[in-house]
Order: C-alpha cells, then structure tokens, then sequence
C-alpha cells in the first residue's frame, strides 16, 4: 500500500515535471514565432532597401540567399520544437492514462480495505460472543465442580458420622 502511495506520488510529480516543460516549448515556440516575424520583417525591409537603393543584382541574391537559410533554420527548429511537443504530449497522455489506473487500483484497494475492515469487524464479534461463551461455560462447571464437591464433603460427613455410631 506505501509502495503503490508512493508510485501515485512519483507519477504526479513526474506529471508536474512534463507539464512544466510543456509550458517552457510553448514558451519557446512562441519566441521562436516570433523571430521568425521579425526575420520576415527584415527581409521585406532588406528588399525595399535593395529597390530603393538600386544595388547591384549580386547583393540581392546575397541578402535573400543569407535571409532564406536563416529562415529555414528557425523553420526547421520550429518543426523540431513541434515534434518534441507532439512527443511529449503523446507522453503526458500515456501518463494520465497509467495514473487514471493507478487510480482505479487504488479506488479497488480502498474498496477492498473497507470490505476486510467490515469483516474484520464481524470476526471481532463472534470472537467476542465466543469468549463469553466460553467465561460462561467455565463459571458453569467451576459452580458445578464446586457443588460437586460440597456433596462430596457432605456425603464423607455423614459417612464418617456412620461409623462413629
């Protein structure tokens, strides 16, 4: 029963951990969002500047070609950072799934620790009736016993008066 109470405690704390770090990718997948915004943003800024300021058609392929493998990197940890997330959801689901059994175990154990407590009690009682029976048995054959022998007494009495006369 300690054992399966401590199992529950570890799983909820385990529980806490993952749903803390669940909290931290979102975090992180919202920042990651948001660059990729601002990196959006720079690039159409970088591509006004490059038709306003008139540069050579080598510069702006440098630019976009620089932008566009930034992009795909923050896009592919984007992608990485869903997958994780996807995982650790799946995780947490597997979790919640073994701690609603836990639970049912311990709702079973809980059931059964009441029933044998109820039976406990029952056994207590015909202990008990047994007990008095058996005072009540002993009381009777002490007084027999004693009566026994108060006629014992009685009869070697009058036994022994006989032979005096």
């Amino acid at each position: 029963m300690l054992a399966r109470k401590q199992e529950l405690e570890e799983l909820i704390v385990k529980e806490d951990d993952l749903d803390a770090l669940v909290e931290e990718l979102e975090v992180e997948l919202e920042s990651t969002s948001m660059r990729i915004n601002t990196l959006e943003q720079q690039r159409d800024t970088a591509q006004r500047e490059v038709n306003q300021a008139s540069q050579s058609l080598s510069d702006h392929k440098s630019n976009i070609n620089a932008q566009k493998v930034r992009l795909e990197q923050q896009v592919g940890r984007r992608n990485q950072l869903l997958a994780e997330i996807e995982e650790h959801k799946e995780h947490k689901e597997l979790e919640v799934e073994g701690l609603e059994e836990a639970r049912l175990q311990w709702q079973t154990a809980l059931e059964d620790m009441e029933r044998f407590s109820d039976e406990r009690e029952l056994l207590l009682e015909k202990r008990d009736a047994c007990r008095e029976a058996l005072d009540q048995a002993r009381h009777r054959a002490r007084h027999q016993k004693d009566h026994a022998h108060q006629q014992q007494l009685k009869s070697s009495n009058v036994c022994s008066s006989k032979s005096k006369l």
